[in-house]
């Protein structure tokens, strides 16, 4: 799967200016070796310092904070914050890396009065979770728990990075009838390859393999398991929608995913951004009637 249009273009690994181990090695533009530095092997710590990330908080918006206090607790587990509102078919929020359930809030009224209950998870170390460190397959461990509490979904809203988390999840057992990708993730191999290339360790070198190895041993799953494979949701409907002017995402990836997969809807807005997606009227109301379109005893994906 192509690794360099899907990738979060912004995206960062803490340190990586400094090629783990101590030597002071930089890696030179594009995250290439500078000429005349020896190769050094990764390491298992390099690797998982990589991908446990603590993420940074910010003050929700007072819309946000009113939302909240309408919301009902859910308890799923320890290491995660969660809530709901209404009742009826479930259908889960999921936000992004340094997101929070409430950001995708302006789906919460529409999905209510379309007779929904909608469940937002709080990711670990976001939002009103415990501080902790943060990876997608800790955030999909929380959506199983969502598919404990209530069987099979309505419908699933995943947003960039929760869309990496869905997909573990969708592995994992999480079933639903319809599911909207907003601004999603497609390659989280192509993301940690991206990584390990900032580190000083590129594609196609023995040092490029071994730390997607270590990757992948950290996180406890091969790295593909969180790639996002339409193929696993069977009859659920499937909504794309992306920013042409997503500085975070680009939105080419989104639009070729929806060439390779002509079943799914494709919703394209300009002059939104990575965020500004999220409470976009027309956006929103795609979405809620899509949902509303599906039913959960629509087929389900297969195991």
């Amino acid at each position: 799967m192509p690794d360099n249009h899907d990738v979060p273009a912004n995206h960062q690994v803490p340190g990586t200016h400094d090629v783990p181990g101590g030597h002071g090695t930089q890696a030179g533009p594009g995250g290439r070796r500078d000429q005349g530095v020896a190769a050094r092997r990764p390491d298992a710590e390099s690797a998982r310092a990589s991908l446990f990330l603590a993420p940074e908080r910010t003050e929700r918006p007072p819309w946000e904070r009113r939302l909240l206090g309408a919301a009902a607790p859910l308890r799923l587990t320890a290491e995660v914050s969660a809530v709901s509102w209404g009742a009826g078919g479930p259908v889960l929020l999921v936000h992004g890396w340094q997101g929070r359930g409430t950001q995708l809030g302006q789906f919460v009224g529409p999905l209510v009065r379309s007779g929904r209950q909608v469940i937002a998870v709080d990711a670990p170390g976001h939002g009103d979770s415990p501080v902790g460190w943060f990876t997608p397959v800790a955030f999909a461990d929380a959506l199983l728990e969502v598919k404990e509490q209530f069987g099979a979904l309505d419908g699933i809203v995943a947003h960039s990075m929760g869309a990496v988390a869905v997909m573990a999840a969708v592995r994992g057992g999480l079933r639903t009838a319809s599911l909207a990708l907003i601004a999603p993730i497609r390659s989280f191999t192509g993301m940690v390859r991206r990584s390990g290339r900032s580190l000083g360790y590129p594609p196609g070198t023995p040092e490029g393999a071994e730390y997607l190895r270590l990757a992948s041993q950290a996180l406890g799953r091969p790295l593909a398991d969180l790639d996002l494979d339409l193929s696993l949701m069977g009859g659920a409907r499937v909504l794309l929608a992306h920013d042409a002017d997503d500085e975070t995402v680009p939105a080419a990836s989104t639009r070729q995913l929806a060439q390779d997969w002509p079943d799914a809807a494709f919703v394209e807005t300009t002059g939104l951004g990575h965020a500004g997606i999220l409470v976009d009227p027309a956006v929103v109301g795609a979405v809620v009637s899509h949902i509303a379109a599906a039913r959960a005893t629509s087929p389900q994906p297969s195991a």
